[in-house]
């Protein structure tokens, strides 16, 4: 939805109007989510656990905004990076275990917070660690930084 922005670049009205709309079509996709996951439990007998109880990001709006992109399919070995990265990832990874699996977001439209959240099903991750492992990515050029649209 946020692709027509590339039509209008510069117009503040159309940029509101479409922000509103996005956000609007992103509350209603998770209350039709939620209805699913109610049905599915009513068919299935399954109980439906909580949703996770993680607080928002607390990072500075410029870095939650943040955008990046993958600049290869697979996510990269141990060995892909420098000595001082890996020792970086390592760092990450016993902090935050499941840090890595933010890789899957990285599309160049989804911003630190957005990855963040869907890593909240999982082993939850702290937003600074999602920050942090973005930034060790940019910084051994296997992603990088795009304009937020």
């Amino acid at each position: 939805m946020r692709q027509v922005l590339r039509l209008a670049p510069a117009d503040a009205r159309v940029r509101r109007t479409v922000q509103r709309l996005a956000a609007d079509l992103e509350e209603l996709a998770g209350h039709q989510g939620e209805q699913a996951v109610a049905l599915t439990a009513a068919f299935t007998g399954a109980r439906v656990p909580p949703p996770p109880a993680a607080t928002r990001p607390r990072l500075s709006a410029q870095r939650r905004r943040q955008v990046v992109k993958r600049r290869r399919w697979r996510r990269p070995a141990d060995q892909a990076y420098s000595e001082a990265g890996r020792a970086r990832l390592l760092s990450l990874r016993r902090r935050h275990p499941s840090v890595e699996e933010a890789w899957s977001w990285l599309d160049g439209r989804r911003d630190v917070g957005q990855v963040w959240e869907r890593l909240q099903f999982g082993a939850p991750v702290t937003g600074r660690a999602v920050a942090d492992y973005l930034d060790l990515l940019v910084a051994e050029d296997f992603a990088c930084r795009v304009a937020h649209v």
